[in-house]
């Protein structure tokens, strides 16, 4: 997970529960000739049968947050995570592909994933409404996260602008001042 998306209220209360309590839901990709771990996948379970979720922390909230909890009618992936030293090999393609097998094993008849796009800080400028639907001159999604999914059949579905809430003070600046 990136390092800033750890500090969400409603991550930092419930992501820690994903392992313990849903273990089987939780994927590491090893690399066997290494020895070593080159990525991670987290799951939970879902209803989008009003509607979809309003993102993580709303599924989060509605998994972990004490209430009843909704009647899973699908498997929603919550991140995928690859190594920064291993990325542009294709192992963000076998977690979604596991993540999607994980679906099937557990009766889920579907994968969704709220999707947070990897080039959207490139254009802060755009909203997000029109950048998740930029295309390359073959058709598919300009972002290259949104492009591992769409070659595994994903269908761009809605934006969800809060689906992980993260906030913070903006650091005061000071003003600047020059000596003559």
């Amino acid at each position: 997970m990136a390092s800033f998306m750890g500090h969400g209220e409603v991550a930092l209360r419930y992501w820690h529960l994903l392992r313990p309590e849903l273990p089987e839901l939780q994927l590491v990709l090893w690399d066997e000739e290494r020895d070593a771990v080159v990525g991670h996948a987290r799951t939970i379970p879902a209803r989008v049968a009003e509607g979809l979720p309003d993102g993580v922390d709303d599924m989060l909230e509605a998994w972990f947050g004490g209430g009843r909890r909704p009647e899973p009618d699908v498997l929603s992936a919550m991140v995928a995570v690859v190594d920064r030293g291993r990325q542009g090999e294709g192992l963000s393609t076998q977690l979604v592909e596991a993540m999607r097998g994980l679906a099937r094993a557990h009766g889920y008849p579907a994968l969704v994933a709220p999707v947070r796009p990897t080039w959207k800080e490139r254009y802060p400028l755009i909203p997000m409404e029109r950048y998740a639907w930029w295309t390359r001159d073959d058709g598919l999604p300009f972002d290259p996260w949104l492009r591992v999914h769409a070659k595994l059949g994903a269908e761009l579905l809605e934006v969800c602008p809060a689906s992980m809430r993260i906030e913070a003070m903006a650091a005061s600046a000071s003003p600047l001042s020059r000596s003559v």
